[in-house]
């Protein structure tokens, strides 16, 4: 049994085998399930998406993105 759907969403792959030896039934499976769940964050403004780094490292995905020091400066506005 294969089943996915697209994306990359859903994907599991079920394998049955039956062998007969000496009058005894031999059964092998395998199976393997994959979910994925997509995840999404809001960034400021001031992320350099340019500099941005990932690695995944011992079952972590690690993100680094930067901030762009000069979309970063603060801005002084006069009220009145």
């Amino acid at each position: 049994m294969t089943d996915s759907k697209e994306g990359g969403e859903q994907q599991k792959e079920k394998e049955k085998e039956k062998e007969k030896e000496e009058g005894k039934e031999i059964v092998h499976r395998k199976e393997r399930s994959q979910n994925y769940k997509p995840r999404s964050i809001r960034l400021p403004p001031a992320a350099d998406l340019e500099k941005a780094k990932a690695e995944y490292v011992d079952g972590v995905l690690i993100i680094i993105i930067p901030k762009d020091e000069e979309k970063a400066r603060q801005r002084k506005v006069e009220v009145q």
